[in-house]
């Protein structure tokens, strides 16, 4: 995010795992994608995540993933990252249309969070 910040010529989509820290581009030149873990350890820093509204308005995905923030890694449950996977692959390759809507964005990727443990 900080590099689409300071390079904006440079980026056309922006995929974060959890940032906490920089804040989003909410201008609307981006497609941004985020996945959010429920993580309580993983506090983001207030300003960071826009607001809904201003979310939907700047074409900002926001997935709230139900996982915890390490297992959004390669050494995560499979269906963490499976999920992941499936999302990403589908914004990736999306060109023509804004973001992935808002009903799929807020949808979890994990099918059965509870199924990950505790």
């Amino acid at each position: 995010m900080f590099f689409a910040q300071q390079h904006p010529e440079l980026v056309k989509k922006v995929v974060t795992l959890d940032n906490l820290r920089v804040p989003f581009v909410t201008d609307g030149r981006l497609k941004i994608l985020s996945f959010r873990s429920k993580d309580p350890n993983y506090k983001t820093d207030p300003g960071v995540l826009p607001s809904d509204t201003l979310a939907k308005e700047a074409g900002i995905d926001i997935v709230k993933t139900g996982a915890q923030h390490t297992d959004m890694s390669d050494r995560g449950p499979d269906s963490v990252k499976e999920g992941i996977e499936t999302t990403l692959d589908k914004f990736l390759n999306d060109d023509t249309a804004r973001g992935l809507g808002r009903e799929e964005a807020n949808r979890p990727v994990v099918a059965d969070p509870q199924a990950m443990g505790p």
